[in-house]
């Protein structure tokens, strides 16, 4: 149709074009400018002619386009017949069956899921309860918890006031590694320095028993003495510098340990007496030179005078004054008795080696 219009107007424009020709011949000149104009009316003629044509093409590209697009439609709808047509067929007895029965699969699958939710959301409530219970136990643990923590500060408070002897070294330590925990109490401070200061208190009385004991750095005696008479000597508590008075109980045990301390010199040189005066006497001397089996019981009594004094005598006193006071004396007097009633001539014994190399000093 476009095509139609467009040649309608291209003739008229051929014909008025013609007219103007032979109408031109016969104006006079003055009649020029009117033809001027007429042919400039033309020129736009033109230019609207041309995008007629512009027009009318991009009318067919479209026309195209959309006979395309019903073409494209065409097939989908045949498509879409066809699958509504295998629909149909599929509507059969058996397909409707079989579709009830995955109905009803699905129901009982949703219906075992409903009471799977249901059990689950017992077995929550049932949780929540049990955490309820944990969390009101829980608390209770720690209200029980802060008790029993209340109790050992006070009764490790009550443990630094013991004696010395009846203390643990590794428990002290223990005390001392786990003293944070009780930070937020009172007095933690206090409690703090205690413990410091016990734990040294502790050592030097080890070491001074180890040494009436056992003999061990006996030759350190003075010092050990000197440690002990600075803690007698503390008449009350300075928390600042972390010293601290003696219990009535730790203060005797000290004292005592502190007199054992000071006649060890003592007591070695009256067990060197008691070895030299056995082995000077002359019925001793002689028996021992003749080492008759016979006469070991003889020889046995004389040492027995020394060795074992008879009670209240002068000898009775200096072993209670010396050897009852320190054990490691006493032992030494006592290994070396039991070695000569096993043979009294063979001399010297071991231990009698011993009290020969022990110092005084």
């Amino acid at each position: 149709m476009m095509c139609i219009i467009t040649k309608t107007k291209m003739n008229k424009v051929y014909y008025i074009f013609i007219v103007l020709f032979f109408c031109s011949l016969a104006l006079p000149v003055r009649g020029q400018k009117a033809l001027d104009e007429t042919i400039q009316k033309n020129v736009s003629l033109e230019k609207d002619l041309e995008l007629l044509r512009k027009d009318s093409a991009k009318v067919k590209n479209s026309i195209k386009d959309m006979l395309l697009q019903i073409e494209k439609d065409s097939l989908k709808n045949k498509e879409l017949s066809m699958r509504y047509n295998s629909l149909l067929s599929l509507t059969s007895q058996d397909s409707i069956i079989v579709l009830n029965q995955y109905v009803d699969s699905l129901e009982n699958r949703h219906k075992s899921l409903q009471e799977s939710i249901s059990s689950i959301k017992k077995d929550i409530s049932k949780k929540n309860v049990d955490l309820r219970n944990a969390d009101s136990e829980l608390q209770d643990m720690t209200v029980y918890s802060e008790i029993q923590k209340q109790q050992t500060y006070k009764n490790n408070k009550l443990y630094l006031n013991q004696r010395y002897s009846q203390m643990s070294s590794k428990k002290l330590t223990e005390m001392s590694n786990n003293i944070d925990e009780f930070n937020s109490f009172e007095d933690f401070s206090d409690y703090q320095k205690r413990i410091a200061a016990t734990l040294n208190n502790k050592e030097l009385y080890d070491n001074a028993w180890e040494c009436v004991s056992a003999g061990n750095d006996y030759q350190n005696v003075d010092n050990l003495r000197s440690g002990i008479n600075t803690l007698l000597e503390i008449k009350k508590d300075d928390i600042n510098k972390g010293v601290y008075k003696l219990t009535k109980e730790q203060f005797s045990e000290l004292d005592s340990l502190d007199i054992r301390l000071s006649r060890f010199n003592s007591g070695i040189k009256e067990l060197k007496k008691i070895v030299e005066e056995i082995n000077k006497d002359e019925d001793v001397v002689r028996i021992r030179s003749e080492r008759k089996s016979s006469s070991k019981r003889d020889c046995l009594d004389l040492i027995k005078w020394y060795v074992i004094p008879e009670e209240g005598s002068e000898k009775d006193k200096i072993y209670q004054r010396y050897f009852m006071m320190i054990p490691y004396l006493e032992k030494l007097l006592k290994d070396y008795w039991n070695e000569l009633k096993k043979n009294p001539f063979d001399t010297p014994t071991k231990s009698e080696k011993i009290i020969a190399n022990l110092i005084v000093i």
